[in-house]
């Protein structure tokens, strides 16, 4: 920090200021010159705009050495020399302040204040626009990176910055052009109304799915079982050897008599006993009666055959046996 205040050579120190930071600061990532003045200098005295011209040329040459000002101005007298000063941080890309003026010293016996003079209270309000300042520089943060297209000073590109500070809750997009400095705002992200009614509508599709599945698989449940329609036998129209009774499945009740030497059983049309029901074949089993012997055959059914619950090839039948052919529960039983 360099405090420069009311020096004859106010100008040339500056210049001074800045070549030493060429030289000395080359590889520096960040150049400030921190300037502290009441704005009062006796190149005022020629022309304003001789004097204007004169801090327009340092700043540009601050610029070019890549230095920022950052300005501190204060006065109880002119307050437009401070212009001058703000002009410096303003080309420069720095940044400027004013002390909040207290209310001035009167002279002896009323007398208007004399220029320039300053309290304690001057003092301190300097001091902390100082320190508040300089914590402001500290907590800037500097990237410094090469595009990996770049071809040089000359030639002109565009970035896309993102940055994310800890007090921030959302990155913050900035594109900087051709501008040589761009100031980013970080904000607390706003509250995204619209992914929260989002998320509601999404909540209330799934709810609806939900019950209506809920209510379908319910109607499923209590739906009747689909009624099998088949023709009843009304007996055997001569003697008959053995009868085949279903006591469980869809076909319930049905009674078949064994009039032939061979009976065959299945699901397709053809056989002499038509099944239907879930697990039975087209050509599932058969019965062949020989002697007053009832043969049960298994034809090779993708489910098999049970008798008396366990799976056969072939079995002879008692009376009262067991027979599982699918879903469907048969009872043997003689004449």
């Amino acid at each position: 920090m360099v405090r420069l205040a009311r020096e004859p050579g106010f100008l040339r120190n500056m210049k001074k200021v800045i070549k030493a930071f060429g030289k000395d600061d080359a590889g520096a990532e960040r150049k400030i010159l921190m300037v502290v003045s009441d704005g009062s200098d006796k190149i005022y005295g020629t022309s304003r705009k001789k004097a204007e011209k004169k801090f327009e040329d340092v700043a540009i040459r601050a610029k070019e050495a890549g230095v920022k000002f950052y300005t501190i101005g204060y006065t109880k007298d002119d307050r437009s020399k401070l212009g001058t000063f703000e002009m410096l941080a303003q080309i420069t890309g720095g940044v400027s302040r004013e002390i909040a003026k207290p209310d001035p010293i009167p002279g002896k016996n009323g007398a208007n204040p004399l220029p320039g003079t300053m309290n304690n209270e001057d003092m301190v309000a300097i001091k902390d626009a100082i320190e508040a300042l300089g914590s402001e520089i500290k907590l800037q943060y500097v990237v410094t990176f090469t595009p990996e297209d770049y071809e040089g000073a000359e030639e002109k590109v565009a970035i896309r910055l993102e940055a994310e500070a800890p007090e921030s809750k959302s990155p913050v997009k900035a594109t900087v052009g051709d501008s040589d400095e761009s100031k980013i705002e970080l904000k607390e992200k706003a509250f995204d109304w619209v992914m929260l009614i989002v998320w509601i509508l999404v909540a209330i599709v799934s709810f609806l799915l939900l019950f209506f599945l809920i209510r379908w698989l319910v109607r499923r449940a209590r739906r009747p079982k689909e009624e099998v329609y088949y023709e009843e036998d009304d007996g055997p129209s001569g003697p008959y050897k053995g009868k085949l009774s279903v006591q469980g499945g869809p076909m319930v009740g049905a009674e078949f008599y064994l009039t032939e030497d061979v009976t065959t059983i299945g699901r397709m049309d053809g056989n002499d006993i038509v099944l239907q029901g879930a697990g039975i074949s087209q050509r599932h089993a058969g019965i062949k009666i020989e002697d007053m012997r009832f043969e049960l055959a298994d034809f090779g059914s993708t489910n098999g055959t049970l008798v008396n619950g366990n799976k056969i090839t072939k079995q002879f039948l008692r009376d009262n046996d067991k027979i599982a052919i699918g879903d469907c529960e048969i009872r043997f039983s003689l004449k």
